[in-house]
């Protein structure tokens, strides 16, 4: 059996054609596979080049905080310790010993706050030497905010002298 001329070039168009197709639909395959690549090797770029920013910048946080140890750890000093305040309070009583007044020292549940604790002393002694531990209280070495204060006048007619009566209320940041 033969195939005529005709029936053959048909044959031959037919497969040349769906040959031709299957290459441009490869190609085009191809083409935006290719394209897609492309997208994900310039989002991974971007994140490269973000990755190697945050690098540069950790290293330069950690330089700063290595040469800012000391300066750290002087604010952080000026810092009260919550769990272990006892330093503060020795340093209160001391300043009420050294300029001769009484001192009565409370926490005040009521006005500490999560991040901070407050106290409120009652001093009492001669009006210089409860203004002089005021003033002293107000340079102490933490960072203290004196909220409110109620100065009386007292008078103890057991020894005749004139007393003042300081109620401060101090509140800190704590660590």
């Amino acid at each position: 059996m033969r195939i005529s001329l005709r029936a053959r070039f048909i044959v031959t168009t037919v497969v040349a054609l769906l040959l031709s197709l299957i290459a441009v639909l490869a190609y085009l395959q191809l083409f935006f596979s290719i394209r897609g690549i492309k997208t994900v090797f310039a989002a991974l770029e971007t994140k490269i080049a973000l990755a190697e920013k945050e690098r540069k910048s950790s290293r330069l946080d950690s330089t700063l905080l290595e040469t800012r140890a000391e300066d750290l750890k002087r604010i952080n000093n000026f810092l009260i310790d919550r769990e272990n305040p006892l330093p503060f309070i020795e340093a209160v009583e001391m300043l009420a010993k050294n300029t001769q007044n009484r001192l009565s020292l409370d926490f005040a549940e009521t006005e500490s706050k999560q991040e901070g604790i407050a106290f409120r002393l009652t001093t009492e002694g001669s009006e210089p030497n409860v203004l002089r531990f005021l003033s002293l209280l107000e340079v102490m070495p933490y960072d203290i905010e004196i909220r409110d204060v109620i100065f009386q006048r007292t008078y103890t007619e057991s020894k005749n002298i004139q007393a003042v009566l300081l109620t401060v209320l101090i509140s800190a940041e704590t660590k």
